[in-house]
């Protein structure tokens, strides 16, 4: 079971991994440091507010009447919100 010590030492290298992902949840400044931080110190730090990722999740469901152009459309949206 962690303990606050072996969270503690862990901490910052959680904080420097997070920092060397590019997001442009952050503005492409910090990465995604805003995951291991608390909302109010990443706040005072930044003096920008960190943009919670949302899971899109899986594909919608694909009707047998959906078009290929249709299906083409929510995949490749889909995509896009992953990559985001």
């Amino acid at each position: 079971m962690p303990t606050y010590n072996t969270i503690n030492d862990i901490h910052p290298f959680l904080k420097k991994n997070t920092t060397s992902v590019s997001s442009q949840l952050s503005g492409y400044q910090h990465g995604l440091l805003g995951i291991v931080l608390e909302t109010q110190i990443y706040n005072n730090v930044i003096d920008k507010d960190f943009i919670e990722f949302l899971n899109p999740g899986t594909v919608s469901t694909i009707l047998a009447t959906s078009t290929e152009p249709y299906i083409s459309e929510m995949v490749r949206n889909h995509q896009e919100q992953v990559r985001e």
